[in-house]
């Protein structure tokens, strides 16, 4: 009898059918890199001005540099990290209370499904934007707020989506049967509905990601974000970058264009994800 192979080889040996996937890896791979290797690779610091004010793409700078003689290309590299950081830690930790709620939500039911929806009603019936700019405007601008503020922004949707995988569960033949033998409440979800709902789970990271991200540099380019002078992809294409725009160009495209390939690696990742993970399209090349 051959021997499972681990769910990783086997979700890339998946993915070799997904080209765009294969792409959208890539990308997440080489953000990955700079990440974690882009002190190094950046030729100079951030933070760090010189006499070059506002000057076009050159070898010594290729991407420019901003209206404080600060080399763009390495602000575009290390801000990487940071918005790696930001966006994985608001996510997983947003993801992981939705997942709680709508997990005690979806099976408990009753009274207490009630009171948890009503509030996630009222939850969402603020836009998205403009509960983060509340939550931001009344914190002091930094990562940890930002985060808090993203956060707070992911639980009620995806809490949603989870309560609506945990309500298609709790009725299957194997929940009833662990009820019978006298699985407690708390056992029942945490070893029999959580590992059912993984897939979904881990479909909806991979698309949360790109979408805070771009909440997290919308926040950033609204002055809610990070703090200047920390190197951010969504405060560098706002203020004097715009201003200056048909001068310095180069101010705001690199930059933008960091962020949009950044969304566009993690869609595409995403997308593929959904597919393979999909059991209504287990015929198709998804995870068996």
């Amino acid at each position: 009898m051959r021997a499972a192979r681990p769910w990783p080889l086997t979700f890339l040996a998946r993915l070799r059918h997904h080209p765009l996937g294969m792409l959208g890896l890539a990308g997440v791979t080489m953000f990955l890199f700079l990440a974690v290797f882009g002190r190094w690779i950046a030729p100079y610091s951030p933070t760090e001005q010189s006499s070059a004010l506002m000057q076009s793409p050159t070898l010594t700078h290729p991407f420019g540099t901003d209206t404080l003689g600060r080399d763009i290309f390495s602000r575009v590299i290390r801000a990487t990290p940071i918005e790696l950081r930001v966006g994985l830690v608001s996510v997983f930790a947003g993801v992981g209370l939705a997942m709680m709620l709508g997990l005690v939500s979806g099976y408990l039911g009753g009274a207490i499904d009630g009171m948890i929806q009503r509030v996630i009603d009222a939850w969402l019936a603020f836009p998205p934007l403009i509960l983060l700019l509340m939550i931001t405007s009344v914190l002091t601008p930094s990562a940890r707020s930002l985060i808090i503020a993203l956060v707070i922004g992911t639980i009620p949707g995806t809490s949603r989506i989870v309560r609506g995988a945990v309500l298609a569960e709790k009725n299957n033949t194997y929940i009833e049967a662990a009820r019978v033998i006298g699985a407690s409440q708390m056992r029942i979800m945490l070893r029999h509905i959580l590992p059912q709902i993984v897939a979904p789970i881990i479909v909806i990271v991979s698309i949360m990601i790109p979408v805070i991200s771009l909440l997290g540099a919308a926040l950033s380019f609204l002055g809610l974000g990070l703090p200047p002078p920390q190197p951010s992809w969504g405060a560098d294409v706002s203020g004097e970058a715009v201003t200056y725009f048909r001068n310095a160009p180069w101010m705001a495209i690199f930059p933008g264009a960091a962020l949009s390939l950044y969304v566009l690696s993690f869609n595409l990742l995403g997308d593929a994800m959904r597919d393979i993970f999909d059991p209504r399209l287990r015929g198709s090349g998804s995870m068996r």
